[in-house]
């Protein structure tokens, strides 16, 4: 594809001026690659997570995060010594521990696979603004190389527009390791709070390190272990599994009711798919959250008696380490970037275990 003019009509609104020789794409036309969007989103053309018939076998807050973008990527080549990127996006309400970047963010990478590096974030320049802009230049200059554009972890997106260089070309993007997406399953954390930015989320950090498609659903505050849920999981395309919803069952007897019976539908429906399971971080001085443990491990070792190789467990207090431990959250429980680079050091050496099993 070569982009010529004239491209779409774009309101630049930000500050950082806009090249004069941009023309604006939309992205929902090949050779652009979107990731992260339910089989329903792409052929509606709609950035949401989940089908609205999964809806009734959930909880309705979970529903109302489903369209929130966490996880969703738009993947491509381009000669084009920059990348401008506009996006509608809903007027944000920040929470106290969270910041603009990191929930209506929209960050730029650039470069080759393993060097994959951080260029620019849209975001709304002030509260309660409808867009969201920005341009990442290449240190490169203008040469074929890829680019990952990461939609925001906390905010709904109405429509993406990319500029490039008229008259440069796109094409696409390079393969993953994997055939199919490393799917989480989760809490805020796992949606991505209170990253300082969207790309910083672990999910992103580990599936950009290790060049693996992602799929993020992660569901603050909501994902409480439904049973249509797993059966939904268990449908979806994987390379791996990483189970993470031990934060948002309501109760650690919840947490007991539902957690080897969420497991169990989805290794029902994949008996060959690695399953990673993950207890919360944050559990200095935390007895409920030393049951919660107990519970996610009981789970890991009854698979494992019965013969499952195919399993893994993290323990969530060595998520953040031995040292300074109160220095990774902002608020006593969401990882800030410290806590979020520490998480994958310790998760990133078992997913890799666990893809070898696939890929191997």
């Amino acid at each position: 594809m070569q982009i010529r003019k004239p491209g779409l009509e774009v309101n630049w609104t930000v500050a950082a001026r806009r090249p004069d020789d941009a023309v604006f794409v939309d992205v929902w036309q090949d050779p652009f690659v979107i990731e992260g969007v339910c089989e329903e989103g792409m052929k509606q053309k709609h950035f949401s997570r989940i089908p609205e018939s999964l809806y009734p076998g959930i909880n309705e807050d979970a529903r109302g995060l489903a369209e929130q973008c966490a996880g969703i990527c738009v993947r491509f080549c381009t000669d084009s010594p920059y990348v401008c990127v506009s996006g509608d996006v809903p007027p944000a309400e920040y929470a106290q521990n969270s910041n603009p970047r990191g929930v209506a963010g929209f960050d730029i990478y650039c470069g080759q696979y393993g060097a994959h590096v951080y260029r620019s974030t849209a975001v709304p320049m002030l509260e309660g603004s409808p867009v969201a802009q920005a341009v990442g230049y290449t240190q490169n200059g203008p040469k074929m190389q890829p680019w990952t554009v990461y939609l925001p972890n906390y905010s709904y997106c109405f429509g993406l527009k990319l500029g490039l260089r008229k008259d440069s070309r796109v094409e696409m993007p390079p393969l993953h390791i994997t055939k199919a997406p490393i799917l989480f399953y989760g809490s805020s954390i796992t949606q991505g709070a209170c990253a300082s930015r969207t790309g910083i989320a672990y999910t992103h950090t580990l599936c950009r390190g290790l060049n693996a498609e992602m799929r993020n659903l992660g569901f603050s505050g909501s994902a409480r272990g439904e049973e249509a849920m797993a059966q939904y999981i268990g449908r979806q395309p994987m390379s791996v599994f990483v189970m993470d919803y031990d934060h948002n069952a309501p109760t650690a007897l919840h947490l007991m009711k539902t957690h080897k019976n969420f497991f169990t539908h989805v290794r029902k429906a994949r008996p060959q798919l690695p399953i990673i399971m993950i207890s919360q971080p944050d559990l200095d001085g935390n007895d409920e959250g030393f049951a919660r443990r107990s519970i996610v491990h009981a789970t890991y070792e009854a698979a494992r008696a019965a013969g499952d190789l195919r399993v893994w467990f993290i323990d969530g207090q060595k998520l953040f380490g031995t040292h300074d431990r109160d220095a990774c959250t902002v608020d006593g429980c969401h990882p800030n970037d410290l806590g979020f680079s520490r998480m994958v050091e310790v998760i990133r050496p078992v997913l890799q275990e666990a893809l070898i099993t696939q890929l191997g």
